[in-house]
Formats: structure tokens, sequence, C-alpha cells
């Protein structure tokens, strides 16, 4: 790690540099075509994925979800593109993020060089991380202007990826001096912990690529907790002999400020494109609360899927939370939604068995749980509408539950408990 006298302003070159080691693989140059702006179906099953932070393990309550989640989860089509952001996020043991935006999306590039490249691509930037005591002759770390890329593409010399890195200033507070670190370069920071820069994992084969990018990896003294800070993911791939599995299970999602900012894309876990092998994965969050209006505790999103062969497959998501209560008197309890797609042959069969609602209690009295479509209206807390089923060409989407708060608080929507599931054939 060097210390920098001057003031680092968009460290680009360093981004490049860092790009060109990891990678091991050249990128189109500036001869590029344009790619195409439409939906255009490809031979690939494309992923892409980012994230702001994310809490693991350890005696801190692990609050584990991706927060500014957004994923392209699995698709044929180039000409996609998802977005997600996050104005704040306050950790209790001195972790402090603000400005987080998530950006994927597919290209399909004709005419270049090297022929026809499908890419996947992610990006993700946080305007600042600030670590420990940042206040005024404090001790701590700040960051600003971090930026992750990548993307796993194909073109006539097969699977390959790129991978960049970037920040505009690293500042160790007390030391009076600028940082550029090394990649997987680790610092202590006084009052936080170790602080871990710059990694991630690169795979290619004949079969497919990805790349991953993590900004900062954080150990919190005293404890076992890991602080991940910025996640960029690019997959492509040609294992899909059924056809392209995709969808999410979560926990919930709010729409907060009437609509303008969409939070919550809660506990989000994709159904990658080839499946999981049959086996259930999760992304758990212990809890999440807006104080004096919401708190959901044990929410979790799953998926599992398998292809067996071109004509038979299945795909599973699933949207779980333990227990939630609005407002101090509504109580909500065992929230599932859970959306299924079976291929059989030329047949999608489709349903949302397994989605169910334990209890509802308003001021401590138990109440009847809204059915299918029903909206019922909880004294002066909130309106909730029972489950949702859409059903689509390829796939179904499940909400467990619907609630709209009466409050006038800025939280105006909550799906609790939502699954979406896919199949594509080929």
């Amino acid at each position: 790690m060097r210390f920098i006298r001057g003031p680092v302003i968009g460290a680009l070159a360093t981004c490049m540099a860092l790009s060109s080691t990891l990678t091991g693989s050249a990128v189109a140059g500036p001869t590029q075509a344009v790619p195409d702006a439409r939906e255009v179906q490809t031979a690939y099953g494309l992923t892409a994925a980012g994230y702001g932070t994310r809490v693991q393990g350890g005696d801190v309550p692990a609050e584990s979800g991706r927060t500014a989640f957004s994923i392209i989860a699995c698709t044929k089509l180039a000409g996609l593109e998802k977005r997600n952001q996050l104005l704040s996020l306050i950790n209790r043991e001195g972790v402090r993020v603000s400005g987080v935006r998530t950006r994927q999306w597919t290209t399909r590039q004709p005419n270049t060089p090297n022929g026809v490249t499908v890419s996947s691509h992610s990006l993700t930037t946080i305007a600042s991380v600030k670590l420990g005591d940042t206040r005024l002759l404090g001790d701590g770390l700040v960051i600003e202007g971090l930026r992750l890329k990548t993307r796993a593409f194909h073109d006539d010399r097969g699977f390959r990826t790129q991978r960049n890195f970037g920040f505009d200033r690293i500042e160790l507070l007390g030391l009076g001096g600028l940082l550029d670190p090394d990649v997987g370069e680790t610092i202590d920071v006084p009052g936080v912990g170790s602080v871990t820069f710059f990694s991630g994992v690169n795979k290619r084969s004949a079969r497919g690529a990805a790349v991953e990018a993590k900004g900062l990896k954080i150990r919190l003294d005293g404890t076992d907790t890991i602080v991940t800070v910025g996640s960029a993911m690019s997959r492509i791939n040609n294992r899909v002999p059924a056809g392209v599995l995709g969808g999410w299970g979560r926990a919930a999602n709010a729409r907060v400020l009437d609509g303008t900012i969409v939070s919550g894309k809660l506990a989000v876990q994709p159904l990658p494109c080839r499946g999981t092998n049959g086996k259930w994965i999760r992304n758990p969050t212990a809890r999440v609360s807006l104080p004096g209006t919401l708190v959901i505790g044990g929410a979790v999103g799953s998926a599992r899927g398998d292809q067996f062969s071109k004509r038979k497959a299945y795909g599973q998501t699933r949207g779980k939370i333990a227990r939630v209560a609005i407002g101090g008197e509504l109580v909500i309890r065992a929230i599932k939604a859970q959306a299924n797609v079976r291929k059989d042959g030329n047949r999608l069969i489709k349903s949302a068995r397994g989605t169910s609602v334990g209890t509802i209690r308003l001021g401590g009295e138990l109440e009847d749980v809204p059915g299918a479509g029903e909206t019922v209206t909880f004294g002066d807390v909130a309106k909730v509408t029972g489950r949702k089923v859409v059903r689509t060409k390829f796939g179904i989407k499940v909400i467990a539950l619907q609630v709209k708060l009466l409050d006038g608080s800025f939280v105006s929507k909550i799906n609790l408990g939502e699954a979406f599931t896919r199949i594509r054939p080929n």
C-alpha cells in the first residue's frame, strides 16, 4: 500500500491496471460495435447481480440480506436492464454507507472484429463508506466513489471475463494521508477492525464463465462478523438443456415515499439458470425495522430447481417471514409464498401450492386471515389483501399478503412473502 500526498481523482488508471492483472483475458477494443438495444434472443443463459452491503455471522445480530440488491436472475435475452438504489445505511458497529446504486444489463454486439459478442454486465457504485469515528480529529477510514464492474461474455474466442475496481479517494484518518491499496491488502482501522480491499473470483471453461468483484471485506473487532461492502457479479453459460430457469424468492418488498423509491427486495434469493441440482439455497435476513412503523423478523428467500433432460425440469421459489409487527398493533406470523413450475414434455405446470399465512392478531385478538384476493381493514392500522397469483406464459408470481398502511406513513405499500418462478423452454 502506498500513501499519496496529493488528492486522488477518479483512480481510473488504478482501475484499469487492476482489471488487466486480474482477468487474464483481453476485451474488445475501441472498434466495438454499439450493442443492440432491443431485446434479442441469444443461445446463452445470462445472469448479473449486485448489492451494496451484506452482514454475515458473528456475535452481532446478522442483518445479512443484501441491500440495494439488483439482479437479472436468469435470461437468454440481450437488451435487458435492472437497477436498484439505497440512499443510506447505518450499522451500529461503526459502518456507514451512503449512495449505493446497482445496475445490471445484457448486450449482444454484432459485426465486431471478433464476430457476435454476447455479454452479461454488472456495475455497483457507492458514493461514501465511513468506518469508525470519522468526526473531526477522529480515527477511521473514509472511501469515496467506490466502483465495481464485471462482465462475462462469449465471442469467437470462447467464454471470457473482465473485472474492474475503482475509487475516487481512500483516507485513513489520524495518519494524515490518502491510500492507494493493493488488491487483497488488509489494514487495521482503530475502533472497527480489519479491512481487506478488493477481491473476487474469476472462472472460465468450455461451458461458461463467471466473474465476481467485492469492494471491502470488514472483519469487526471482538466478533466473527464480516461486513461486505460492494459486490458485482456476471455469469454466462450454455448448460440449459430444457430451457432457462429463472425467478426469485423474497421475503418482502416495500414502496416508500409514495412509490418514488423502491426499497426492499428483502432477503432475495434468485433461481440460477441451470438450477441448483435440487438443493434449496437461501438468503436470510434476521431483522429489519422502520421505527414506529414496521418490524420484520426471520425473513428468508429460497430457491431450488433442476434440469433432467430437454423435456423435464422444475423450479421452486419461496419467500418466508416468521413475524411482522405493524404499528405495534397488528402482528402477522408464519407468512410463506411459494411458486412452482414443472416442465413435462411440452407442458408447463404452474402452481402456488405451499403458499400460506399462519395467524393475524390485532391488539392481541386473533383475526381471520383474508382469503385469496380479499381485502380486510384492520382497525386504523392497515388494509391487508390475501393471496395474489399472476400466471404468465412461462411462469407464475405469488404474493402471500399485500399491506397498505393507513397511518400516513411514508411506506405506502408492502408485499409480504413473494415468489416468482419461470421456465423459458429452448
